[in-house]
């Protein structure tokens, strides 16, 4: 009677459990704005701590990068870690220097560029209109639209009286008003990268103290098969995320460079404008740099179509190289999805985080990917082994 004692009490702890869970869905589902405010009051509590620990992971691709160099070296761990974290820290610092003082400042001179450059560029695109209505008369309504002296016949007095009643009226208030809303943000968010930068150096320096502890509260709260497992699929999701940031990055880092060197020796215009924006893009897998790609050619097209087709001419050119040459070995198979998933995952996640969602949703995908691939391989498995086992004999 025991074991029958025994599967009963496991029955009834296991009913108790679903209609406890029906139970909480069903409050969840009558009281959705309450938990929804609450959810959210809490992502805004703990949103330094979530952009440090985002902080704390891609640094920690360098750190473990540098560690493993100081690895052959006579130094003690601490020193190790130390020198690591604070190398890692210079090269970031370096790289957010570089972008601030040497990338932005030659952005901002090639728009300034591009801009001088529209009224010229609309007045080709006039006569170019005027050339073609010439051919085509069915173009002449265009033309005559399109014409930019018709920019000539604007009545400035009446706009400025505008403008003076739109300022009277209390638009000028408004825009008061958003430029406070705007510094308040902007101070808002200065306080929250300083948290969570000081939270991510915090944890880079403690993160084997942070992963024991994280470990026997784990161990503590779960039966051996579910430690097992979640120790498994964190494992997953961390080399996956690892490999993928790490080789991505690298990646995007070199086709930039390539393509602004290209561009550089053609002679095109605004070849590091490109670079940039090549580089940029192509953090999104698949299509990501020859969007980049049209961004860029639009911008030399104002200056000289030519050049545009030259540089679209290039990047292929460049892509086709780098994808054959460079990408296998620097990224390799780190996605590991494929390319219909590939779509679809920056689908989902460009709907719900825009760009961020893009690059996150990749290597959650594929973790995703994997997990459900393995069970099913070994559900597979174990039907075939029940499928070829042999009949068992009953006794007579």
């Amino acid at each position: 009677m025991q074991p029958d004692t025994q599967k009963t009490r496991e029955k009834i702890k296991t009913y108790r459990g679903l209609v406890l869970f029906a139970l909480v869905v069903y409050f969840a589902l009558q009281n959705i704005s309450l938990f929804w405010d609450v959810a959210m009051r809490l992502l805004s509590i703990l949103t330094p701590f979530l952009i440090g620990g985002g902080i704390a992971f891609v640094l920690n691709i360098l750190v473990s990068r540098i560690e493993d160099l100081l690895r052959f070296t006579p130094m003690r761990p601490r020193l190790m870690r130390i020198i690591s974290v604070v190398s890692a820290l210079l090269i970031f610092a370096l790289i957010i220097g570089c972008f601030l003082f040497v990338i932005i400042p030659h952005l901002s001179t090639s728009i300034e560029n591009i801009i001088e450059q529209l009224p010229r560029a609309a007045s080709d695109f006039v006569a170019w209109i005027n050339e073609m209505a010439k051919k085509y008369p069915q173009l002449r309504t265009l033309a005559e639209s399109a014409s930019i002296e018709n920019l000539s016949s604007l009545n400035y007095d009446e706009l400025f009286r505008t403008l003076s009643d739109w300022v009277l009226s209390g638009g000028a208030g408004n825009v008061f008003a958003s430029a406070v809303s705007v510094i308040s943000t902007t101070v808002s968010w200065a306080v929250t990268l300083c948290v969570a930068f000081v939270f991510a150096i915090l944890a880079l320096f403690n993160k084997e103290r942070l992963i024991i502890g994280g470990k026997k509260i784990l161990h503590a709260y779960c039966s051996d098969s579910v430690y097992t497992k979640t120790l498994y699929v964190l494992e997953l999701a961390r080399t996956t995320f690892t490999n993928y940031i790490g080789g991505t990055c690298t990646e995007c880092l070199i086709l930039g460079s390539l393509v602004t060197i290209g561009g550089v020796i053609l002679k095109i215009q605004y070849a590091f404008l490109g670079g940039v924006i090549v580089g940029f893009t192509a953090l999104v897998p698949m299509f990501g740099a020859f969007v980049g790609c049209l961004i860029s050619a639009l911008f030399i097209a104002m200056v000289d179509p030519m050049q545009a087709l030259y540089f679209i001419i290039m990047v292929v050119c460049i892509q086709q190289v780098e994808g054959n040459l460079i990408y296998p070995h620097v990224v390799g198979n780190s996605v590991g999805l494929p390319a219909l998933y590939v779509i679809v995952a920056i689908s989902i996640g460009g709907s719900l985080m825009g760009v961020i969602g893009m690059i996150i949703f990749i290597p959650l995908c594929s973790v995703i990917y994997s997990l459900l691939r393995t069970n099913v391989n070994e559900r597979l498995k174990r039907r075939r082994k029940q499928e070829e086992a042999p009949p068992a004999v009953s006794e007579q």
